[in-house]
């Protein structure tokens, strides 16, 4: 996930660490080691980062489809080294069922196709002993 920071107040804001919770099920895991990695040290009054990784999800193919909430938090303050503000963002984790065709249906498919290269390459072969 990327995004951005921007401090809209007064003082400068040192950015201490990130952290992400999900409401979910076991299978939605995550690494948020990237936004220490990429995120500045601090942000001065009415500055913004631009846009930077903060953190990866993972999806097991055992969760349930559905909707998880989110929240990432940045915890800093006016001094470096501070952790008296945090910023939240929440958001949403959608997680969609993925069709894979079953194997009866891909052989039916393969059939189809090789019967079909077959009675093309068996037309040109009589096309030529034609000439």
């Amino acid at each position: 996930m990327q995004g951005s920071l921007s401090n809209g107040g007064i003082p400068t804001f040192w950015i201490t660490s990130g952290n992400l919770t999900i409401t979910g099920p076991a299978g939605i895991t995550f690494d948020d080691s990237a936004f220490l990695a990429n995120a500045p040290l601090s942000l001065a009054a009415g500055a913004s980062s631009g846009l930077f990784s903060f953190f990866d999800i993972f999806v097991s193919a055992a969760v349930t489809p559905g909707t998880y909430l989110a929240t990432f938090t940045v915890i800093g303050g006016p001094v470096q080294g501070s952790d008296s503000m945090t910023l939240t963002q929440d958001f949403h984790i959608v997680v969609q069922e993925v069709a894979v065709p079953e194997p009866t249906s891909m052989l039916l498919l393969g059939s189809g196709l090789g019967g079909a290269w077959l009675a093309r390459r068996r037309k040109l072969k009589n096309a030529r002993r034609n000439l």
